[in-house]
């Protein structure tokens, strides 16, 4: 059968977002708010901007990450001046990975008034509460865009991420760049959607004439994977793709290690290496859909600065493409908003979004991005490939294969599928 150029995708199906599905209530999620920088240029209102991110549950570990990074976002935005000498404040509710742990944080964020814009950050739950958010007057900004039915069909959404159709599929092209000839996959259990993804990914597989290895289901709470890595093994499997959490995958990769696979690993996402990092020699390659955090780029510096300097734990969260997904969308929001803040509203936060275009802060975001008021945001297509060692300091950047897709050289150039 023919193969495939290496990272063309097919167009990306509507509603395969990495979700939950609403197995319990959630119960009341708990907040957090960071204090503002100390500044005392700063006047006025704070303007609030809510986050609601899965600080606990199956994807925790994003989750987190993408907590820490608004508020090293915020404390960072207050000494820099807040915006237009306002101060921000940055409020987090855990959404507990669950829906209706989701919609209540979004509930409780929503009813108050100071809150201007909300983060969306589980990847978990989005789908289930979408139409809960499209119900809000409210600009929501993606935590790191998953599934196409949330953030391309509301026009108070706004993503600036690659969704999860398109992360996937360009785990098997940079697997097979890199020399796959068998693969299998491992899907999560705790969402209906992650096994969605595997017809798609299997038919890749068999198109480009490698060898299908087959496809495990994973619980992210079992004690062992010694079953599905004899599986794979026994299949002839060099390259097995995760759709599972960081944390898992680590798992996964140190359970196949022992029982002698020496093949490579393609991971999701939200790259988490200080999870990969526990597992020396795991081999693997893949894409983020936020920003490289170990570039050398000037504004990548500056939010490894910041998260040094204010994130509650950098040495675990500033890793983490949820992390990085959530820094640039905040930077985004703060360009659109500019200076003019003294009578701003949720509605003219909104308006602010509207007039992004061709936006890509030097880097940060992986093409250029534009929304039009009342029009839903446009698919995201592009991320960057990686390649990384568990036990190396930092991943190393795969060169795009044509054009940058975000015009950045270097580190921060990003590839871009096309669809089919």
């Amino acid at each position: 059968m023919s193969q495939r150029n290496p990272f063309r995708t097919r167009a990306i199906g509507a509603g395969i977002g990495l979700t939950v599905a609403a197995l319990a209530l959630a119960g009341c999620s708990g907040s957090s708010s960071t204090p503002a920088a100390s500044n005392s240029a700063l006047s006025g209102d704070p303007i609030g901007i809510g986050v609601v991110a899965s600080e606990s549950g199956a994807f925790s570990d994003g989750g987190t990450a993408a907590a820490d990074a608004a508020k090293a976002w915020e404390s960072q935005t207050n000494a820099d001046g807040g915006l237009g000498g306002r101060p921000v404040k940055v409020t987090i509710i855990d959404s507990k990975t669950t829906a209706p742990g989701g919609q209540s944080a979004v509930s409780q964020l929503v009813g108050d008034p100071g809150n201007l814009a909300l983060v969306y950050s589980d990847l978990a739950s989005e789908l289930q509460v979408d139409q809960f958010l499209q119900d809000q007057n409210i600009a929501v900004l993606s935590g790191g865009g998953s599934g196409q039915t949330t953030w391309t069909t509301h026009s108070n959404l706004f993503n600036t991420s690659a969704l999860s159709d398109t992360v996937v599929d360009s785990n098997f092209y940079a697997a097979q760049a890199a020399g796959a000839t068998d693969m299998g996959w491992g899907y999560c259990v705790e969402a209906a959607s992650c096994q969605g993804h595997i017809p798609e990914v299997t038919k890749l597989v068999t198109d480009a004439g490698l060898k299908d290895a087959g496809s495990q289901p994973i619980s992210g709470s079992a004690a062992s994977y010694t079953a599905e890595c004899l599986s794979w093994i026994g299949a002839g499997a060099n390259a097995i793709g995760l759709i599972t959490a960081s944390a898992t995958d680590a798992k996964i990769a140190a359970d196949c290690i022992q029982q002698g696979y020496n093949g490579l690993f393609a991971v999701s996402g939200a790259l988490d290496t200080n999870q990969l990092s526990q597992t020396p020699g795991m081999k693997t390659v893949g894409a983020v859909s936020g920003f490289p955090w170990w570039a050398d780029a000037a504004p990548v510096q500056r939010y490894r600065g910041a998260m040094k300097n204010y994130a509650s734990n950098p040495d675990t969260t500033t890793g983490n493409g949820q992390a990085t997904s959530t820094w640039g969308v905040l930077e985004l929001l703060k360009k659109a908003i500019g200076t003019n803040t003294a009578s701003l509203t949720r509605q003219g936060v909104i308006d602010a979004m509207d007039q992004v275009k061709n936006e890509t802060l030097d880097g940060l975001l992986p093409q250029p991005i534009t929304f039009t008021a009342g029009q839903p945001s446009p698919v995201v297509t592009c991320f960057w490939n990686f390649t990384y060692t568990g036990g190396d300091s930092n991943p190393k950047s795969l060169a795009p294969t044509g054009k940058s897709g975000n015009g950045a050289s270097g580190d921060l150039a990003s590839s871009c599928a096309t669809g089919s």
